[in-house]
């Protein structure tokens, strides 16, 4: 009797764990992060410095943040769209940023200049970190296949008529719009469809 009992107790005990780590994967696969709030900048920075954050500049005076925003899901692809826009009031100081940070990341990394890349904004695609391969690659990239789309970038976009730099990293992959509502906000912000973008850079 008592081997019926505890039977029963071990089968419901084993029965709660494997739920409770089935709760647990879920529970991580549709985690959900999202802000646009720059009091968090210097944070996530710190805390992505090496991946999602690895073109953003590390100083920002906040009177020439024009727009701020930063989402990751935790499904599958791990989107990620981080955007920061810049704008300065002067030709001159803006100038000055531009050739700062880019100085900087061609130092860093490999990358691709494209003239009007899009709304008359010039472009840098930025490839992988030089100091993690002998022979660094750029992979760049927004594709069509049927309904579903899919796009990869590190990229600094900027207008010398509007004084406005755009740093972007962006992971997305359209199929988990099935499930979520989240639209890239560099197409929010920029007034564009990747769609209307379909492109390829390999280097």
């Amino acid at each position: 009797m008592y081997r019926k009992r505890f039977f029963k107790l071990f089968i419901g005990m084993v029965f709660s764990v494997i739920i409770f780590l089935l709760g647990s994967c879920g529970q991580g696969d549709y985690k959900y992060e999202e802000t646009k709030d720059f009091a968090k900048y210097e944070t996530l920075r710190n805390e992505y410095v090496r991946t999602s954050f690895s073109i953003f500049p590390e100083d920002v005076d906040m009177e020439h943040v024009e727009n701020f925003s930063y989402v990751r899901y935790n499904y599958h692809s791990s989107d990620i769209d981080v955007y920061l826009s810049l704008k300065w009031e002067t030709e001159t100081e803006f100038n000055q940023c531009l050739t700062d940070n880019l100085e900087k990341l061609q130092a860093k990394y490999r990358s691709l200049f494209v003239s009007e890349f899009i709304l008359g904004y010039d472009a840098f695609f930025f490839g992988e970190l030089i100091e993690f391969k002998d022979e660094p690659t750029l992979s760049a990239y927004v594709r069509n296949r049927g309904d579903n789309y899919s796009a990869s970038w590190y990229i600094v976009m900027y207008s010398r008529v509007e004084n406005r730099i755009v740093f972007n990293r962006l992971l997305y992959q359209s199929i988990n719009k099935k499930k979520f509502t989240h639209m890239p906000y560099v197409t929010q912000n920029l007034g564009v469809q990747l769609t209307q973008m379909e492109f390829e850079y390999r280097i």
